[in-house]
């Protein structure tokens, strides 16, 4: 009995031991209330004092485990905490067995623990502070950090605190960070993006440009919300560098003080997001590859522009900005050589109000700019206006609204007409004077083989939609003239010199409607215009380096032309090929997709009369090849303004007059005509007989089963089988002796 009692007590203790363990291993609950946190500084990125209160349910003494630890959320940098003593500050109000006591900070440096990686602040409570050196259950304990830097983002933070009597933090209650107010912040970000200083109120914008950070390559320099006033230019001398505000242009705003402006002095210089108010010059560039975005420009009071391009610049931009109330919006001064901007996009602006020659005015000099996507509206002269000066090239306006402007949409004047040139996709509409106009003196550049108007929706204009004063041909193709009626609108399109207005085939209904999207290239020998308007063409290129002088394709959203059965996508194909273009040997290709485009599907041509399947095509699934050649159909001539269009299961669509192929297209005048060519070209061999096999079936073999007597079981089994019982019965003995001992 006794060895049953041992035993018990042994797995008692046992299990006393490992429950003390596990108890042991359970974290201390906090004995602190949930902190409260208030700082002097809410506003991001200041450097500040946080106020921390709580309140103790277990008793602190001052010794190794009488420290308080504070954990600071992410972003928050403590880095220059504990540089002192005073920057830690300990009151307590009294407790149980305390008195209280204020204004304590430790003993010493050395007393004061910040990591920088975990953010946390520990400090040991300072010996001294009541007589009893204890600081009593239930006392209010109040601690304050100097030398904080708050997150750089706005919102809600909690931290975490412990003291010496916890193993867990507890949580902070929630603390608001805000974007600064009454003038702002502004806030300076090295290369590496790490904040290095900060200013405040109307002036931050001077102070910073004062303190040197405008010179610093490839630094950022962020702007909160606030109007800020500048009492002379901010210069950017600093590669790589960006000036930027947090809110946007609607709640940052840049005061000129009528004098004064942004000057950009050095290379890939960014300003984003600004309303630039009442400035001399808005922006002044004198360097490369520069970004202007989302910036609203308004009240210019100078002679200048909102914005004025003094320098080449490649890869630069100026997107999404409005303009208002300037003398020019953009104005790309004088350049003498002519400069190379390289890439250079004005897109997605709106810009109304101009005073002067134009809203965008080139004074010469300039290659390579594009016009995009712009609203170029109510201004007092010219939309866009190439004024004197040198010439220009790689000009491309395309996709803009100009409208409303009270002379010209755009304004081709003196030497500067572009060298080459495209306007295309264009509403040109209600100006007061002409939509466009090329001036006499204006046109000893233009050739009608590298400019090119096409694609525009021209309507309303005052006086003519299109005045050509010049004496060189000009290429009008496929444009809107407000009325699908030639008789209606002949009378907008004026030529006042001795040149000429290309203006047919024109569109029958605005662009964007039955033609939904194209593309055009001069003097060349292929498009890719599969993104456009899904088609490709090539091959436009004779034996002795002619190409066309115009290549321009499109997408119709329905059948232009008369009914055609099975019809499911439509192109319009326009190929003027130069004077002197060889035609023999030549095969000029044509690629048109479309998702539904399926093997036995063809491609057709219009006649201008009629419907008619392309003579040498390769079709499958997503594409149609067409083949054109002299002798082809469609031929080389036919493609001066032809729809093309896809038609389901290659069906054929009689012609009006005479006969058709329906294999080939060929026409007859006669069905007699025809029959013999069908015979002779298409008309399928006598069918072969077929070849008659007879099989002669074998009776099925019988079905015969066999059953194999079952296989013995082999010798090693019984064997381990009787191994088996013997020990079961040697088993069950001992159990038996065993019972009786007992």
């Amino acid at each position: 009995m006794s060895k049953k009692i041992s035993k018990i007590l042994g797995v008692g203790l046992a299990l006393g031991l490992l429950l003390s363990l596990l108890i042991a291993a359970v974290p201390v609950a906090a004995t602190i209330s949930q902190p409260m946190v208030d700082t002097a500084d809410g506003d991001v990125s200041a450097t500040t004092t946080y106020t921390i209160s709580f309140q103790i349910t277990e008793e602190l003494t001052v010794g190794a485990d009488g420290y308080i630890t504070v954990q600071f959320p992410e972003d928050t940098d403590v880095g220059d905490v504990g540089d002192a003593v005073a920057d830690i500050d300990i009151s307590a109000t009294s407790g149980i067995g305390s008195l209280a006591f204020s204004g304590k900070n430790p003993v010493n440096i050395a007393a004061i623990t910040v990591d920088t990686d975990e953010l946390t602040v520990k400090f040991l409570i300072p010996t001294g502070i009541n007589t009893s050196d204890t600081i009593g259950a239930m006392a209010d304990i109040q601690i304050k950090i100097a030398d904080v830097e708050n997150p750089t983002e706005p919102g809600d933070y909690v931290l975490s605190v412990k003291t010496g009597e916890e193993t867990t933090y507890k949580e902070s209650a929630a603390y608001e960070i805000e974007s600064p107010t009454v003038g702002g912040g502004v806030y300076i970000y090295n290369a590496s993006g790490v904040l290095v200083e900060t200013f405040g109120g109307d002036a931050a914008l001077d102070d910073a440009f004062d303190t040197g950070w405008f010179a610093k390559d490839d630094f950022t320099i962020t702007v909160g919300p606030g109007t800020y006033l500048l009492t002379e230019d901010l210069i950017i001398t600093g590669d790589g560098f960006t000036l930027e505000s947090s809110d946007g242009a609607a709640e940052t705003e840049i005061d000129c003080n009528e004098l004064y402006g942004i000057l950009i002095n050095d290379n890939d210089v960014t300003i984003d997001g600004f309303k630039i108010n009442d400035a001399d010059i808005a922006v002044t560039v004198s360097e490369d590859d520069f970004v202007i975005i989302n910036c609203d420009i308004v009240d210019a009071d100078g002679n200048g522009p909102g914005i004025l391009i003094n320098t080449l610049g490649t890869d630069a931009t100026i997107e999404n900005c409005t303009f208002d109330d300037c003398p020019i919006a953009i104005e790309f001064a004088d350049q003498n050589p002519i400069k190379d901007f390289d890439d250079v996009d004005i897109t997605g602006n709106t810009i109304t109000g101009c005073t002067g020659l134009g809203a965008i005015v080139f004074n010469g000099g300039v290659d390579d700019v594009d016009i995009t996507n712009n609203t170029i509206s109510g201004n007092d002269e010219a939309g866009i206006y190439f004024a004197d000066g040198l010439a220009c090239s790689n000009i491309l306006i395309k996709g803009n609204t100009i409208s409303e402007n009270e002379e010209f949409g755009i304004r081709f004047n003196s030497t500067v007409a572009p060298l080459t040139l495209e306007i295309s996709e264009n509403t040109i509409a209600d100006n007061d004077g002409d939509g466009i106009r090329i001036d006499q003196a204006g046109a000893t550049r233009w050739t009608e083989e590298t400019c090119v108007i096409i694609y525009n929706n021209f309507s309303g204009n005052t006086s003519d939609h299109l005045q050509n004063d010049s004496d060189v041909d000009v290429n009008a193709y496929f444009n809107w003239w407000g009325d699908a009626d030639e008789d209606e609108f002949s009378g907008d399109i004026e030529e006042g010199g001795d040149g000429t207005i290309e203006y047919e085939p024109w569109l029958m209904a605005e662009f964007g409607t039955t033609t939904t999207s194209g593309d055009v290239k001069t003097n060349g020998s292929s498009l890719d215009a599969k993104d456009e308007a899904n088609v490709r063409v090539s091959g436009v290129e004779d034996d002795t380096a002619l190409n066309a002088d115009i290549i321009a394709v499109a997408q119709f959203s329905e059948n232009p032309e008369e009914a055609l059965d099975g019809g499911f996508a439509f192109f319009d194909v326009f190929i003027k090929l130069d004077a002197n273009y060889d035609t023999e040997d030549e095969t000029i290709k044509l690629k048109f997709y479309d998702e539904n485009i399926a093997d036995g599907d063809a491609a057709f041509y219009w006649t201008g009369d009629f419907w008619v399947e392309c003579s040498d095509q390769i079709v499958r699934s997503g594409l149609a090849w067409v083949n054109v050649t002299e002798d082809s159909i469609p031929t080389f001539e036919d493609l001066e303004g032809t729809a093309f269009a896809m038609v389901a299961g290659g069906s054929t669509v009689a012609a009006e007059v005479g006969y058709t192929c329906p294999q080939c297209g060929v026409s007859f005048d006669t069905e007699a005509e025809l029959a013999p060519h069908w015979d002779a070209v298409h008309k399928p061999a006598p069918p072969v007989a077929p070849e008659v096999t007879v099989e002669v079936e074998a009776p099925p073999a019988p079905d015969v089963t066999v059953e194999a007597p079952a296989a013995a079981a082999p010798a090693y089994i019984w064997l381990i089988i009787g191994i088996g019982a013997v020990l079961v019965i040697a088993v069950i003995v001992l159990i038996v002796r065993t019972r009786r001992v007992v």
